[in-house]
Protein backbone atom coordinates (compact mmCIF):
# COMPACT_ATOMS: atom_id res chain seq x y z
CA UNK A 1 0.00 0.00 0.00
CA UNK A 2 2.83 2.40 0.88
CA UNK A 3 4.40 1.85 -2.54
CA UNK A 4 1.10 2.60 -4.27
CA UNK A 5 0.66 5.83 -2.30
CA UNK A 6 4.20 6.93 -3.18
CA UNK A 7 3.51 6.20 -6.84
CA UNK A 8 0.25 8.18 -6.77
CA UNK A 9 1.97 11.14 -5.08
CA UNK A 10 4.72 10.94 -7.71
CA UNK A 11 2.12 11.00 -10.51
CA UNK A 12 0.40 14.07 -9.07
CA UNK A 13 3.73 15.83 -8.54
CA UNK A 14 4.56 15.25 -12.21
CA UNK A 15 1.32 16.90 -13.33
CA UNK A 16 1.80 20.57 -14.20
CA UNK A 17 -1.66 21.45 -12.88
CA UNK A 18 -0.63 20.34 -9.37
CA UNK A 19 1.66 23.37 -9.15
CA UNK A 20 0.42 25.82 -11.79
CA UNK A 21 -3.19 26.02 -10.55
CA UNK A 22 -2.20 26.64 -6.87
CA UNK A 23 0.02 29.52 -8.04
CA UNK A 24 -2.94 30.98 -9.96
CA UNK A 25 -5.17 30.53 -6.90
CA UNK A 26 -2.63 32.32 -4.67
CA UNK A 27 -2.55 35.19 -7.17
CA UNK A 28 -6.36 35.36 -7.06
CA UNK A 29 -6.17 35.50 -3.26
CA UNK A 30 -3.71 38.40 -3.50
CA UNK A 31 -6.06 40.19 -5.93
CA UNK A 32 -8.98 39.79 -3.51
CA UNK A 33 -6.82 41.09 -0.65
CA UNK A 34 -5.92 44.19 -2.69
CA UNK A 35 -9.57 44.78 -3.63
CA UNK A 36 -10.64 44.33 0.00
CA UNK A 37 -8.00 46.84 1.09
CA UNK A 38 -9.00 49.50 -1.43
CA UNK A 39 -12.70 48.72 -2.00
CA UNK A 40 -14.10 47.30 1.22
CA UNK A 41 -17.65 47.73 -0.09
CA UNK A 42 -16.92 45.00 -2.70
CA UNK A 43 -15.17 42.52 -0.37
CA UNK A 44 -15.27 43.35 3.31
CA UNK A 45 -11.94 42.65 5.05
CA UNK A 46 -13.60 40.54 7.75
CA UNK A 47 -15.40 38.24 5.33
CA UNK A 48 -12.28 37.97 3.17
CA UNK A 49 -10.17 36.93 6.16
CA UNK A 50 -12.80 34.40 7.27
CA UNK A 51 -12.73 32.72 3.86
CA UNK A 52 -8.91 32.93 3.64
CA UNK A 53 -9.46 35.36 0.76
CA UNK A 54 -11.60 32.73 -1.02
CA UNK A 55 -8.67 30.31 -1.06
CA UNK A 56 -10.83 27.52 0.37
CA UNK A 57 -13.38 27.88 -2.41
CA UNK A 58 -10.83 28.07 -5.22
CA UNK A 59 -8.97 24.96 -4.07
CA UNK A 60 -12.22 22.96 -4.25
CA UNK A 61 -12.09 23.23 -8.05
CA UNK A 62 -8.51 21.98 -8.12
CA UNK A 63 -9.42 19.01 -5.93
CA UNK A 64 -12.40 18.20 -8.15
CA UNK A 65 -10.05 18.17 -11.15
CA UNK A 66 -7.59 15.92 -9.32
CA UNK A 67 -10.33 13.56 -8.13
CA UNK A 68 -11.89 13.44 -11.58
CA UNK A 69 -8.65 12.56 -13.34
CA UNK A 70 -6.85 10.40 -10.77
CA UNK A 71 -8.74 7.31 -11.97
CA UNK A 72 -10.04 8.27 -15.43
CA UNK A 73 -6.52 9.18 -16.62
CA UNK A 74 -5.41 5.61 -15.88
CA UNK A 75 -8.03 4.34 -18.35
CA UNK A 76 -7.33 7.15 -20.82
CA UNK A 77 -3.62 6.35 -21.04
CA UNK A 78 -4.05 2.60 -20.55
CA UNK A 79 -1.85 2.54 -17.43
CA UNK A 80 -4.61 0.87 -15.39
CA UNK A 81 -3.53 -2.44 -16.94
CA UNK A 82 -0.04 -2.08 -15.49
CA UNK A 83 -1.51 -1.61 -12.02
CA UNK A 84 -3.93 -4.52 -12.28
CA UNK A 85 -1.25 -6.89 -13.57
CA UNK A 86 0.67 -6.48 -10.33
CA UNK A 87 0.00 -8.10 -6.97
CA UNK A 88 -2.28 -5.22 -5.87
CA UNK A 89 -6.04 -5.63 -5.78
CA UNK A 90 -8.48 -3.09 -7.17
CA UNK A 91 -9.43 -2.16 -3.60
CA UNK A 92 -5.80 -1.37 -2.77
CA UNK A 93 -5.48 0.78 -5.89
CA UNK A 94 -8.64 2.79 -5.10
CA UNK A 95 -7.72 3.24 -1.42
CA UNK A 96 -4.20 4.43 -2.33
CA UNK A 97 -5.70 7.05 -4.67
CA UNK A 98 -8.12 8.22 -1.95
CA UNK A 99 -5.31 8.48 0.63
CA UNK A 100 -3.25 10.46 -1.89
CA UNK A 101 -6.16 12.86 -2.42
CA UNK A 102 -6.55 13.24 1.36
CA UNK A 103 -2.85 14.15 1.66
CA UNK A 104 -3.00 16.69 -1.16
CA UNK A 105 -6.32 18.17 0.00
CA UNK A 106 -4.91 18.72 3.51
CA UNK A 107 -1.82 20.30 1.96
CA UNK A 108 -3.92 22.65 -0.19
CA UNK A 109 -6.07 23.77 2.73
CA UNK A 110 -2.98 24.36 4.89
CA UNK A 111 -1.54 26.47 2.04
CA UNK A 112 -4.80 28.49 2.00
CA UNK A 113 -4.56 29.18 5.73
CA UNK A 114 -0.85 30.07 5.59
CA UNK A 115 -1.32 32.41 2.60
CA UNK A 116 -4.37 33.88 4.33
CA UNK A 117 -2.25 34.71 7.38
CA UNK A 118 0.47 36.25 5.20
CA UNK A 119 -2.04 38.43 3.34
CA UNK A 120 -3.60 39.49 6.64
CA UNK A 121 -0.16 40.45 7.98
CA UNK A 122 0.61 42.46 4.83
CA UNK A 123 -2.72 44.22 4.21
CA UNK A 124 -4.82 44.01 7.40
CA UNK A 125 -2.42 43.85 10.35
CA UNK A 126 -4.53 46.56 12.03
CA UNK A 127 -7.35 44.00 12.41
CA UNK A 128 -7.04 41.82 15.50
CA UNK A 129 -7.53 38.16 14.58
CA UNK A 130 -7.90 37.06 18.21
CA UNK A 131 -10.41 39.68 19.32
CA UNK A 132 -13.89 38.37 20.11
CA UNK A 133 -16.94 40.37 21.10
CA UNK A 134 -19.47 38.74 23.39
CA UNK A 135 -20.57 35.38 22.02
CA UNK A 136 -19.06 36.15 18.62
CA UNK A 137 -16.02 34.11 17.65
CA UNK A 138 -12.70 35.70 16.75
CA UNK A 139 -11.71 36.03 13.09
CA UNK A 140 -9.07 33.35 13.57
CA UNK A 141 -11.65 30.90 14.91
CA UNK A 142 -14.02 31.77 12.07
CA UNK A 143 -11.29 31.20 9.47
CA UNK A 144 -10.33 27.81 10.93
CA UNK A 145 -13.97 26.71 11.27
CA UNK A 146 -14.72 27.86 7.73
CA UNK A 147 -11.74 25.84 6.51
CA UNK A 148 -12.85 22.77 8.46
CA UNK A 149 -16.44 23.03 7.24
CA UNK A 150 -15.33 23.57 3.66
CA UNK A 151 -12.96 20.60 3.90
CA UNK A 152 -15.72 18.27 5.08
CA UNK A 153 -18.09 19.56 2.41
CA UNK A 154 -15.38 19.20 -0.21
CA UNK A 155 -14.95 15.53 0.59
CA UNK A 156 -18.68 14.94 0.31
CA UNK A 157 -18.38 16.26 -3.26
CA UNK A 158 -15.11 14.42 -3.94
CA UNK A 159 -16.57 11.08 -2.88
CA UNK A 160 -19.23 11.38 -5.58
CA UNK A 161 -16.66 12.76 -8.04
CA UNK A 162 -14.50 9.67 -7.51
CA UNK A 163 -17.54 7.48 -8.15
CA UNK A 164 -18.24 9.35 -11.39
CA UNK A 165 -14.60 9.09 -12.51
CA UNK A 166 -14.76 5.31 -12.04
CA UNK A 167 -17.84 5.13 -14.25
CA UNK A 168 -16.60 7.54 -16.92
CA UNK A 169 -13.25 6.84 -18.54
CA UNK A 170 -12.94 10.26 -20.18
CA UNK A 171 -11.05 12.82 -18.02
CA UNK A 172 -12.80 15.79 -19.64
CA UNK A 173 -16.28 14.42 -19.00
CA UNK A 174 -15.35 13.51 -15.41
CA UNK A 175 -14.12 17.04 -14.69
CA UNK A 176 -17.22 18.64 -16.26
CA UNK A 177 -19.61 16.39 -14.35
CA UNK A 178 -17.69 16.95 -11.09
CA UNK A 179 -17.83 20.74 -11.39
CA UNK A 180 -21.51 20.71 -12.40
CA UNK A 181 -22.25 18.47 -9.42
CA UNK A 182 -20.43 20.93 -7.12
CA UNK A 183 -22.51 23.87 -8.35
CA UNK A 184 -25.69 21.79 -8.08
CA UNK A 185 -24.93 20.88 -4.45
CA UNK A 186 -24.14 24.55 -3.69
CA UNK A 187 -27.54 25.61 -5.05
CA UNK A 188 -29.29 22.83 -3.14
CA UNK A 189 -27.54 23.76 0.09
CA UNK A 190 -28.72 27.36 -0.35
CA UNK A 191 -32.30 26.17 -0.89
CA UNK A 192 -32.07 23.87 2.13
CA UNK A 193 -30.86 26.76 4.29
CA UNK A 194 -33.98 28.74 3.40
CA UNK A 195 -36.27 25.75 3.99
CA UNK A 196 -34.64 24.85 7.33
CA UNK A 197 -35.38 28.38 8.59
CA UNK A 198 -39.07 27.60 8.12
CA UNK A 199 -39.05 23.95 9.19
CA UNK A 200 -36.20 23.41 11.64
CA UNK A 201 -36.75 19.63 11.87
CA UNK A 202 -35.54 19.27 8.26
CA UNK A 203 -31.92 19.97 9.32
CA UNK A 204 -31.74 16.45 10.68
Amino acid sequence: MGTLIKQECFKLCKKKSTFIIPIIIILLMVVQAIISKNYDDVFSPQSSIESAFSGFSWFIFLLIIQASTIISMEFYHGTIKNLLYRKYTRTNIIISKIITLVIFSLLYFIISIVVGFILWAIFFNDINLLESKGDELSLLSKMLLTGLGTYVGTWLVLSVTLLISCAMKSPGVSIAVGIVFYFATSILSGILTIIVDKWEWLKW
